[in-house]
């Protein structure tokens, strides 16, 4: 920014000479680094954090470097309150792993990076924050808190591995955008006996968004869920989870408008979506919260319960669209409970015949009074498939209203139910989101329709292919036929650090580097079946071998490929770390994933996955007298400057 000062020549002439606030570039490397140096070019690095120069504006860290955080909720990696920092990156070569900030896993950790103003972080590996299991401490379970921007220059969290932390990211201001970005494995924060108010609990939440204007795309939200005593109920279902990808959460008498969450994959999530509003601050009758003209489009969630939970109770929607979304539920089988007799159906411990909930029992201290009116929410174009042994409970496309009073005022066009094959690539895959993209033969081609909404939001499909290709909209996330450039892999737990086939640049446009995702972490919680016991539910990706490509961004315009680019998983191949034992239960015992690729081009070895038997990760919701009953999450008002909180459901 310029300003103007005054400068006095000669003859009492005044001239008005603009004086620029210069950016300054720093630079970090933990390997070679030297903290006797300026730290102001590449050549003249610093080794430590604490070295970062006072004048720093960008801070730049060296691929490769890895950056232990001691335990505490003061001690941030980069400390971003009052500073001048407002980017945080990396340089070097783009084939070793991204520079890796970790704290150690443990109670009381503390957040990584904490911002209350703009700022951008682009292409870091965050790790290990956790809270004491408080409501009053619930920031230091927050991996990222996220400052707000303008809309000119909003904030972004972009090309970033996030894992191990009660709580991926969350906002403290509007205009954000959090894209590109690889979130998995997390952890539960608050946690309680059944009975508990469910927002004042919870956890394993990919994003919090507690602001306006705020974008969420092409993310990746793997095993956002963990088991949770809160949600235990007693009529065979034993401990369920808590977490999900997405949550929105409204201060209290206040509004959220214009959220935008659109081309993420959600797989083995506790959910994709909830909403919900913060207890009353005031001694008068309770003001619900508002969320308003937001949108959620392109998405694809396999595996992850719900596509929203709706706390009417305490929240008002408007024009809350749902658009040209893909859902995916397998048979997850059963599962062998602790006893070592019990079997447990895991299609109910995961949620997998509920669509949505409208939760209008007691959160934030409020009981009833839910409303959804016609205009509220819509649902247009949307894909759903459920194996035929979870048909779900209550169903609703354009043929079914469903039982649910409030759910039945949806808005519904397009949206069709389907437990046969609708024609994907491969109906079988759990991790590859681009195997539901569609076939020739597919009942979702050119079966969708239009309307304002659509033709502003939905203009590309879930791979950035142009939309719609043919004679109308094809239902899901995916437009059959559409060219746009190639498609990435999404580089699934590759290791050899080269990029894989999404780095290609779509039909015209600029290539630009595609950031490897980091190193996959300190193995993480692989997610786990409930309970302890032997599981025969699909295997999951193990989260030590790379991190999963962000979809294979590429398409129309030229969007340069994210996806391929993982670095080494932790020495070529992964062996998964067993989720703790369920309350109760024996060892689980640990399965070791099949090995990385090694080649260089991310996915060509095999997937990686695991097959565990413990409660910890588990993915499963609490189902308690209706299908209706679900999940909450967290509420922590501003104290000091900090916007957070919570919810969930009975």
């Amino acid at each position: 920014m310029a300003r103007m000062q005054l400068a006095l020549l000669g003859a009492g002439i005044i001239f008005l000479l603009p004086v620029t606030a210069y950016a300054v570039d720093c630079f970090v490397d933990s390997v070679s680094g030297d903290d006797a140096k300026s730290g102001l070019s590449e050549a003249e690095a610093v080794k430590s954090l604490a070295k970062i120069p006072a004048s720093c504006t960008t801070a730049k860290f060296k691929r490769g470097s890895v950056f232990n955080i001691p335990s505490g909720s003061k001690n941030y990696a980069v400390n971003l309150t009052g500073g001048k920092i407002k980017v945080l990156t990396n340089y070097g070569d783009a084939s070793q792993p991204l520079p890796q900030f970790i704290k150690p896993h443990e109670v009381s950790s503390g957040a990584v990076f904490s911002s209350f103003s703009q700022i951008t972080i682009d292409g870091l590996y965050i790790s290990g924050s956790r809270s004491d299991a408080q409501m009053s401490t619930l920031a230091d379970g927050i991996c990222v808190m996220i400052g707000g921007g303008t809309q000119a220059q909003p904030s972004e969290v972009k090309n970033c591995e996030i894992t191990l932390c009660d709580i991926g990211m969350m906002t403290s201001g509007n205009y954000v955008q959090v894209h590109d970005s690889y979130v998995h494995d997390l952890s539960i924060s608050v946690d309680a006996p059944p009975g508990v108010d469910p927002n004042a609990v919870g956890g394993a939440e990919g994003i919090f968004v507690n602001s306006s204007h705020v974008r969420v795309h092409h993310n990746r939200f793997v095993n956002c869920s963990t088991a949770a005593q809160w949600v235990s109920n007693t009529n065979g279902g034993g401990i369920r989870c808590d977490g999900g990808a997405t949550e929105v959460t409204v201060g209290y008498a206040s509004e959220v408008t214009d959220v935008e969450i659109d081309h993420n994959f959600s797989y083995n999530s506790c959910g994709f979506f909830e909403v919900s509003s913060m207890f009353n601050t005031g001694s008068g009758d309770y003001v619900k919260g508002k969320f308003t003209n937001s949108v959620f489009h392109d998405n694809v969630m396999v595996d992850s319960g719900w596509i929203s939970l709706l706390q009417v109770n305490n929240t008002k929607l408007t024009n809350v669209r749902w658009e040209n979304n893909t859902i995916v539920h397998h048979d997850m089988g059963t599962a062998t409970a602790a006893d070592g007799v019990t079997q447990i159906n895991l299609n109910d411990f995961g949620s997998s015949g509920i669509q949505a909930i409208a939760f209008n029992s007691t959160s934030s201290g409020v009981t009833g009074g839910g409303e959804i009116s016609p205009g509220d929410i819509y649902w247009t174009n949307n894909l759903w498939y459920f194996d035929p042994k979870v048909k779900p409970y209550n169903q609703i496309d354009v043929t079914h209203r469903g039982s649910d009073a409030l759910l039945a005022n949806i808005t519904v066009t397009g949206d069709i139910v389907v437990t046969t094959d609708p024609g994907f690539k491969d109906i079988t895959s759990r991790s590859d989101p681009s195997a539901y993209d569609l076939v020739q033969s597919s009942i979702a081609i050119d079966k969708g329709v239009s309307d304002t909404s659509v033709t502003q939001y939905v203009t590309t499909d879930f791979l950035d292919r142009p939309r719609p290709a043919g004679a109308a909209y094809d239902l899901g996330a995916f437009e059959y036929g559409s060219t746009g450039g190639p498609v990435g892999s999404g580089g699934q737990s590759g290791s050899a650090g080269t990029s894989g086939t999404g780095g290609a640049t779509g039909a015209g446009g600029a290539t630009t580097t595609a950031p490897a995702t980091s190193k996959g972490g300190a193995g993480g919680n692989a997610p786990a079946t409930p309970t302890g016991g032997t599981s025969n539910a699909p295997a999951t990706p193990a989260s030590g071998g790379g991190a999963n490509g962000s979809g294979g961004r590429t398409g129309s315009g030229g969007t340069p490929g994210h996806g391929g680019g993982t670095s080494n998983g932790n020495g070529g191949s992964a062996t998964a770390t067993t989720a703790s034992n369920g309350t109760g239960g024996s060892p689980a015992a640990t399965t070791t994933s099949s090995p990385n690729s090694s080649g260089g081009v991310s996915g060509t070895g095999g997937d990686t996955t695991v097959t565990t038997a413990a409660a910890k990760g588990g993915c499963s919701c609490e189902l308690g007298q209706r299908p209706g009953a679900s999940p909450m999450r967290i509420a922590l008002i501003a104290v000091a400057g900090l916007v957070l909180r919570r919810r969930r459901r009975d």
